[in-house]
């Protein structure tokens, strides 16, 4: 695996790595100076020693001579070349994912592309449009290896709509559209309970902005709604829901009729009914871009842009039992301006965190949050 390493040290150094399994030196290179080296090195805990040439020890695990910057991206591949918002990925396979996506060079229409993995390098197949109209506030769910179902605000009405997309090699099939909530419906968030039910959230701005998530049936490429159900009665911003269970989800979001708080609550699902259970505070704060996800049947995670403590980026942890959630204490992954949050689960120890942090040039930056 890839890593990048940045010397501090206009001095050559030799850096030691040292594997934490049995604490055996892995490898040792030469930097010269200052700069960021490529380095390949096996998978896990690593500590990272720093010598200079003339035997002094500058740095241990990452402070002073070296820091390890994290996993090394690839150069990428352009899946649309022209202006691109609301993307929206899933995976479908380990080789395998499907993008979706507003294309303001074709009338922002939804359209979507496969993207297949080998080792670093990502292929995109062909575009497809899966809606011929305006198509916003996307979100993408996978519901088998190769079948997913995009929700999102579309058209001139901006109703919440959704399709199912199958997936055969790089080629997509768009099901007929289906609209589940006729009025104009931002902050579309869908998650799969299993490979034939979603649930998806949104503003129900129709109906004073409240929060309202409705089961999602879908048989081959038809998909059949349930009934509306408000989880917030107030005005619900930057929504975002996460599957536990088969049977139960929990939504985050800004809860903008109570002072604009970090909020939760569990969604028990059973047939196409949903019941909402109590709504937990998680952030005595003004809350934007939550983004929430499962790491058991039990925890979840929570990550958001802190406004009353400098826009930082923060993150906090969620015991569930039953439909009760226990608020674990607030961190900080970002000291700088954090924009556009989104995290997903690597492990149910492990999660990584995407955002824009202007703090430093409004770089699309990744970390890892890890020994959960």
């Amino acid at each position: 695996m890839p890593y990048k390493i940045a010397g501090t040290k206009n001095e050559t150094s030799r850096i030691i790595i040292i594997d934490e399994t049995d604490y055996s030196i892995e490898k040792t290179v030469l930097i010269e100076g200052s700069g960021e080296y490529e380095v390949e090195v096996t998978e896990g805990k690593k500590t990272i020693l720093a010598r200079l040439n003339t035997g002094e020890t500058v740095g241990y695990g990452g402070v002073d001579a070296v820091e390890v910057v994290g996993v090394l991206i690839s150069d990428g591949e352009v899946f649309n070349s022209g202006n691109t918002i609301h993307t929206s990925v899933t995976k479908l396979t380990d080789t395998k994912a499907i993008v979706c996506y507003s294309d303001r060079d074709n009338s922002d229409h939804g359209t979507a592309c496969v993207l297949d993995i080998n080792g670093s390098t990502i292929t995109a197949g062909d575009e497809h449009v899966f809606y011929s109209g305006s198509t916003y506030y996307i979100s993408i769910i996978r519901l088998t290896d190769t079948k997913a179902v995009v929700c999102y605000m579309g058209g001139s009405h901006q109703y919440g709509t959704a399709c199912v997309l199958d997936v055969s090699g790089s080629i997509i099939t768009s099901g007929d559209v289906h609209v589940f909530n006729s009025g104009s419906s931002p902050d579309v968030s869908v998650t799969a309970l299993t490979s034939t039910k979603a649930i998806v959230c949104y503003r129900d701005t129709n109906s004073d902005g409240y929060g309202t998530a409705c089961v999602l049936d879908i048989n081959d490429s038809t998909i059949t709604s349930g009934e509306k159900h408000v989880f917030n009665s107030g005005n619900t911003i930057h929504t975002s829901v996460i599957k536990l269970t088969d049977t139960k989800a929990i939504v985050c979001y800004r809860d903008g009729s109570n002072n604009n708080y970090g909020t939760v609550c569990v969604l028990d699902i059973s047939g196409s009914t949903i019941t909402t259970g109590n709504e937990y505070v998680f952030s005595n704060g003004y809350v934007s871009y939550p983004s929430i996800i499962g790491l058991t049947d039990t925890k979840a995670i929570a990550c958001y842009q802190d406004g009353s403590n400098n826009t930082y980026g923060t993150v906090c942890f969620l015991d569930i039992s039953g439909s009760i959630v226990t608020v674990g204490d607030e961190h900080i992954f970002n000291s700088g301006s954090t924009y556009y949050i989104s995290i997903t689960a690597l492990t149910n120890t492990e999660a990584v965190v995407c955002y824009k942090d202007v703090g430093n040039n409004d770089y699309g930056t990744a970390k890892l949050i890890y020994n959960l």
